[in-house]
């Protein structure tokens, strides 16, 4: 999921970069920035594990059934330490990727990847909405008044008496 998140935020950061300069969009550039972008995702998976270890020290504590899905209990314990391993080892990794400029440009020509799949499909579907929009052949034209008509009379007159009568 993190690696997912900093795909997500670097391929966003690539877009904005593509959309609003007219540079060439280069992996090398964006290695300070993922390396941000992975920086924050490592303060918050230690801010998770910080909050984790202190509700698992909670749980020892408590007997009983919980009140909540947030209150957790000595029942819970196994499932919260889980949870604490679990992020301590993404952190790891997270530190590691941080430190291997090699992973980060893979991960960042991912990322490049994703922007250019994004960027082209809208293009393709923003030309297929134009070509959509000017193709106009000679029964489309001809029925055009008897759609406009039937918009007016019936789809028109439906809204009209719907509006009139719960007013």
């Amino acid at each position: 999921m993190a690696l997912q998140a900093a795909l997500m935020a670097i391929k966003n950061r690539i877009l904005i970069e593509a959309i609003t300069t007219t540079q060439t969009v280069r992996s090398e550039k964006f290695l300070t920035v993922a390396g941000e972008i992975i920086g924050e995702l490592i303060e918050e998976c230690h801010s998770d594990q910080v909050r984790i270890a202190r509700t698992l020290e909670a749980a020892k504590k408590k007997r009983g059934l919980a009140d909540s899905g947030t209150d957790y209990r000595r029942g819970d314990t196994a499932n919260l330490r889980l949870r604490l391993n679990a992020g301590i080892e993404v952190e790891k990794r997270l530190v590691s990727l941080a430190s291997d400029a090699t992973a980060l440009l893979r991960l960042i020509e991912r990322a490049h990847e994703r922007a250019w799949d994004e960027i082209s499909s809208e293009m393709e579907r923003s030309l297929n909405r134009r070509v959509a929009l000017h193709r106009k052949d000679a029964k489309y034209v001809a029925e055009r008044e008897s759609r406009v008509r039937a918009l007016i009379d019936n789809d028109l007159a439906q809204l009209i008496a719907g509006q009139t009568t719960e007013g």
